[in-house]
């Protein structure tokens, strides 16, 4: 309600509020035609996956397929001329039909799109996925780069030629975010190799080169480490590089691990208690 009053009252005064991705299960109509009326090219949400069990084991249990179109078919009632949902490839505990079941969600929207008369663009952003520090899924597997492009792949084939599909197939994120993501005091010796190799070919070319997977492969080895140890499950009984740095004082470790715990047995969704 304080997002629609600011909103209200910016727009009231001539001016155009802008808003990025917003949570299908907790906004309503009102907040979707103050997004249009301001004038905003676009409105974004985060399904994350087509695979509505594990949304819900992920922190989304409102957020179901019924609700999406809602918000969809309401955006496009508003004026809103492109659509962005955000989903994420290879997420930790997927099903063998998670990745279908993203394909047939998709269909869904851009068939429920056209039907309604959506003016631009419907977007799908597709990333790998990363664990992240001090959450319930920094112990997953990272999302493997072999795996990612072949699902990228088939999403291109499938749904390509109907949504425009943003991905990270071409690019070196795909290892090098992972380290960052994962790492921990090395990483800073890592980014100096990377850095240094990328220093001596400019000076044998004389342009700069962006940095590669062999770059960074090459500096892993150079500091004799491995590669795989960034992807790979992480043991809830070893320290992690980010167990010395506490950034959430209201979660803690027991906190978290028991969220894992229960995530890998899909029993209940995140509850932090």
């Amino acid at each position: 309600e304080g997002t629609k009053t600011i909103m209200k009252a910016l727009i009231d005064k001539g001016l155009s509020p802008r808003v990025g991705s917003a949570k299908a299960e907790k906004i309503d109509r009102e907040y979707i035609e103050l997004v249009g009326k301001s004038g905003q090219e676009k409105i974004a949400f985060a399904p994350e996956t087509g695979d509505y069990l594990l949304r819900k084991h992920l922190g989304k249990p409102g957020m179901t397929n019924e609700v999406l179109e809602e918000v969809i078919k309401t955006s496009i009632q508003a004026g809103i001329p492109n659509l962005d949902l955000y989903f994420i490839l290879n997420l930790a505990k997927e099903a063998q039909n998670s990745s279908q079941k993203t394909i047939d969600l998709i269909m869904r929207f851009h068939e429920l799109s056209q039907k309604e008369g959506l003016q631009g663009r419907l977007r799908m952003s597709a990333p790998n996925f990363f664990p992240k520090a001090w959450t319930p899924l920094q112990y997953a597997e990272s999302g493997r780069i072999d795996t990612y492009l072949q699902k990228v792949a088939t999403l291109q084939s499938t749904v390509g030629p109907y949504v425009a599909v943003s991905s990270m197939a071409e690019s070196v994120d795909l290892l090098s975010q992972n380290i960052m993501s994962r790492g921990g005091v090395e990483v800073g010796h890592l980014l100096i190799e990377v850095y240094q190799k990328l220093k001596e070919r400019e000076l044998q070319t004389g342009e700069y080169q962006v940095d590669t997977f062999q770059d960074w492969r090459d500096a892993l080895s150079t500091l004799g480490l491995n590669e795989e140890a960034y992807f790979s499950e992480k043991s809830t009984d070893k320290m992690l590089p980010w167990n010395y740095i506490h950034l959430n004082s209201s979660i803690s470790q027991k906190q978290i691990t028991k969220a894992w715990e229960v995530f890998q047995n899909k029993r209940a969704e995140f509850v932090f208690n």
